[in-house]
């Protein structure tokens, strides 16, 4: 009876500690998200300052890089922690801490190299699309 008890009580944590898992798993995409929008929408602002497409992605390179690479900088030192602990209770989130970690340094070097570049090398051409709207504006 006790052991019955003792089985179904595991079994509940763990399926708790596991569903914990996958949602913290999930967070750094969240991160990255909102670094491809900071840079996008940087982009298309510099666009509507006038700048040329290449002046504009290389001024958001230089003003936008220290934001994203300090959101996810911080959000990294924050597990830190948990990814240093040594106590047995830690052991469950050391795997959690891990993959959040490595998934968002790989997403945020993905964002600041692939989201200018498909910015630019985009069929439609951003930058055509926005100057038509901006000079309709200014003939109204």
């Amino acid at each position: 009876m006790i052991s019955r008890l003792f089985d179904e009580s595991w079994f509940f944590l763990r399926k708790f500690v596991n569903s914990v898992y996958r949602l913290r798993q999930d967070q750094w995409f969240f991160i990255v998200v909102n670094d491809s929008i900071v840079l996008i929408d940087f982009i298309n602002r510099r666009l509507g300052d006038g700048l040329s497409l290449n002046d504009a992605i290389i001024d958001t390179g230089r003003r936008r890089c220290r934001p994203v690479l300090l959101t996810s900088l911080t959000t990294i030192g924050g597990m830190l922690p948990i990814l240093l602990e040594t106590s047995r209770q830690a052991q469950v989130l050391i795997p959690m801490a891990t993959s959040l970690s490595f998934g968002l340094i790989f997403g945020t070097v993905l964002v600041l190299i692939l989201a200018p570049v498909v910015f630019l090398s985009s069929p439609s051409c951003p930058a055509c699309h926005l100057r038509r709207f901006v000079s309709r504006q200014e003939c109204d």
